[in-house]
């Protein structure tokens, strides 16, 4: 066996294993992922045990804060040793391709200053209501507050970033990041589900008390035992809640963000530092924004993006109409949204289609890279996408004469729906292992992408600031009950969500690294 030798830096200490490398490696990747999938699991058991105990059912209440505690203030720190001192060489070099794609880095950039607004609020409202909310809330939110900071800096600065592996810190310590970012999804996902579940309480007591009946007065009661100090004498409070509908979306997309470039980063953290190897004395190479654009190839996609453009006003004018007009008295917003996603799916079909058949005339990859993790998050994000389709089928199928939306409308919206999403996967996968022949090749299929690009765009912005507020989907919260229809939607759409914004991801890493030659996009960032 080849022996594993580790040298740490700067102490004249030398360790000798009997170990080879690759066990090692083995080893400390196997046990960190592992540790990430226990944390995960154990903040999930102490927040259903608090929520199943608990009769005020409140977000406060069940929130898990010792144990987050715990997360951001190990992934705080980790993320400051990594940027103080694992970031020089010989403890880590640059990928040759980044970890994030440019997209992906400026979605960090966006995502990230909307969470970090967020969490300072909330801090604020937290310091100003303290002998409510309690330390360690308050803490929290100032940790989410340094914990979103740095994030962005590492993601943005350093997206090429590859680690030694050590003694195993970088393995753990990539792995809790990308723990805590899930752990904050879901965090923010029960939050949301929480305040919308006791909307739709009050909902149904109001609807019980013109009936001359209410099932749920004592749980309203009970579950806003700080509400009047946080109503009445703090408007950070309303800020908070205002925001919230808006800026939850931000969080999810960010720590989303982040689980995948860690994710990425862990699954290239190798023993680079081994006795006899040569490397560069110099610190990983930083993204340049301005060299990204110049040598960027923007040919054979206008008509693709004019195209795109349309379909975007369409949707944004439909989600206008459901910002300016929207009512709990009637379905004609939900009709409307219906009808404008029917008509956005089906080009996206035939577009995708016709896509398929373009890129046959690419060439496939000579050295194919792993793109393992790109695929499983489209199936993993098609899977729930597929499962809320399948709600909407089902109120198609049983209520087929309800209110003014035709069962038969349901129906056709979620099949045509399932057939993009479908059709749209398996272009992606092709896409990502072709190139062009030559550069005086015509790019068949980049028109395709620069509008498939647009569409899931759009459809995310629709997602996100509509299909998930409770007006939307009336006829869904009659059907299957407001209180089961919300947990439903939050089980089902931040991944739904997120499989719209991680294809478009994809999608313009397709179209702009599957219009090279393959010796080009080595470089490419």
């Amino acid at each position: 066996l080849q022996e594993f030798q580790i040298k740490m830096a700067g102490m004249g200490i030398s360790l000798n294993l009997p170990w080879s490398i690759s066990s090692v490696s083995s080893i400390t990747s196997s046990l960190s992922s592992l540790y990430c999938l226990f944390t995960i699991t154990v903040y999930v058991v102490i927040t259903i045990n608090k929520f199943a105990t608990n009769s005020l059912k409140n977000h406060a209440e069940v929130e898990a804060s010792n144990f987050l505690l715990y997360m951001l203030v190990l992934s705080c720190g980790f993320l400051i040793y990594l940027l103080a001192y694992l970031i020089k060489p010989p403890r880590s070099h640059s990928n040759k391709k980044s970890h994030g794609s440019a997209f992906l880095r400026q979605g960090a950039a966006v995502f990230g200053v909307g969470t970090g607004f967020y969490f300072l609020i909330s801090l604020a409202s937290h310091i100003i209501n303290i002998a409510c909310v309690g330390p360690i809330r308050t803490i929290n939110s100032f940790l989410a507050v340094i914990f979103t900071i740095l994030q962005m800096m590492t993601i943005i600065l350093y997206p090429r970033l590859n680690l030694d592996q050590g003694f195993g810190i970088p393995h753990f310590g990539l792995m809790h990041i990308v723990s805590t970012n899930l752990i904050l999804w879901i965090k923010t996902v029960i939050k949301e589900s929480i305040l919308e579940f006791h909307e739709a309480i009050e909902k149904e007591d109001e609807e019980g008390e013109a009936h001359g009946s209410s099932d749920h007065g004592n749980l309203n009661a009970t579950a806003s035992s700080c509400k009047p100090v946080a109503e009445e004498d703090d408007y950070m409070y309303s800020i908070v809640r205002g925001s919230s509908p808006i800026l939850f979306a931000f969080i999810i997309e960010f720590v989303l963000i982040g689980a995948t470039v860690f994710y990425n980063m862990w699954h290239h953290v190798k023993p680079y530092n081994i006795a006899g190897t040569k490397h560069l004395e110099k610190l990983p190479e930083k993204p340049n924004f301005k060299a990204v654009i110049a040598k960027t190839d923007w040919s054979h996609s206008v008509y693709g993006v004019g195209i795109g453009f349309v379909l975007v006003l369409l949707n944004i004018t439909a989600l206008s109409i459901f910002f300016g007009f929207a009512s709990e008295d009637n379905v004609i917003d939900e009709y409307i949204e219906k009808v404008t996603r029917c008509i956005t799916n089906s080009y996206g079909i035939i577009a995708t289609v016709i896509g398929l058949v373009q890129i046959q005339k690419l060439t496939e990859k000579a050295d194919p890279e792993d793109s393992s993790v790109d695929g499983f998050l489209l199936n993993l994000g098609g899977s729930f996408s597929y499962l809320y389709m399948c709600f909407t089928i089902t109120v198609g199928v049983f209520t087929t004469d309800l209110e003014d939306i035709p069962g038969s409308l349901h129906i056709i919206n979620a099949v045509i729906d399932i057939a993009q999403i479908t059709s749209q996967i398996v272009l992606i996968k092709l896409l990502l292992n072709r190139v062009i022949k030559s550069e005086e090749d015509e790019h068949p299929g980049r028109q395709v992408t620069a509008f498939l690009v647009l569409l899931n765009v759009t459809l995310w912005l629709v997602d996100t600031f509509e299909l998930q507020k409770s007006q939307a989907s009336l006829v869904e919260s009659e059907f299957y009950g407001p209180v089961t229809w919300v947990w439903l939607q939050r089980l089902t759409l931040p991944l739904a969500i997120f499989f719209r914004f991680h294809s478009t991801v994809v999608l313009i890493d397709c179209w702009k690294n599957s219009y090279r030659l393959e010796q080009k996009v080595e470089d490419a960032d």
